[in-house]
């Protein structure tokens, strides 16, 4: 349920609804329609069904509402998340005994991205960060539209999260002198700086000594 008008994208007057507020008190329906949210993940989603109802003080989501339509919710450390399936669609913190929803209404339609743009970046986060050659087996099945070219840019999270330590292969080195063959290696940045104010150390180690 919302007050204002303004965030309606689809709206139909109603003149016969009524809705029983917590103090008992009841508020008129005038209207219906959708309204469009920029959630948390930037992903632009459509709440249907929302009804206008001018004396409200405040905009509510229907938990229970949201629940008949395949959706769960859970609470943990002041954070509300409604998901469906894998996927979360909406998030909100709470504040005293409220959950404020964390996004934006989309109030003109030119807010919307367009759909000509590649959403390539979209569906690879959409599907847990899913490689380049998976995106681009989903797009020749045609399961990812018109407007995914396959091609993921570079992922600062993959580049993180998917890295694995390589071996090396075992090699046999014969020196004959100190400073033949060293072994260095270069760390930091540290957190806590040394006593002469140092954040990086370097090692240097002889194979000869």
């Amino acid at each position: 349920m919302s007050h204002n008008r303004d965030w309606f994208t689809t709206y139909e007057p109603i003149y016969d609804g009524l809705v029983l507020m917590g103090n008992d008190a009841q508020c008129k329906v005038v209207g219906e329609g959708t309204i469009k949210i920029k959630t948390h993940d930037g992903i632009v989603r459509t709440l249907t069904g929302v009804r206008y109802v001018p004396e409200l003080k405040r905009n509510l989501i229907s938990l229970g509402t949201l629940e008949s339509y395949g959706c769960r919710y859970s609470v943990e450390g002041g954070v509300l998340k409604v998901s469906k399936g894998v996927i979360v669609l909406l998030k909100a913190i709470r504040c005293d005994s409220l959950f404020v929803l964390q996004g934006s209404t989309i109030t003109c339609f030119a807010a919307v991205a367009s759909p000509n743009k590649d959403n390539t970046k979209l569906w690879h986060m959409r599907l847990g960060r899913m490689s380049e050659k998976g995106i681009r087996i989903l797009k020749k099945k045609g399961h990812l539209g018109n407007h995914c070219t396959g091609k993921v840019d570079l992922c600062e999270h993959c580049i993180f999260g998917k890295q694995k330590k390589v071996s090396f292969s075992k090699v046999i080195h014969r020196t004959k002198g100190t400073l033949d063959y060293i072994h260095s290696g270069f760390w930091g940045l540290l957190k806590v700086p040394s006593r002469g104010k140092c954040r990086y150390m370097m090692t240097i180690i002889d194979d000869f000594s």
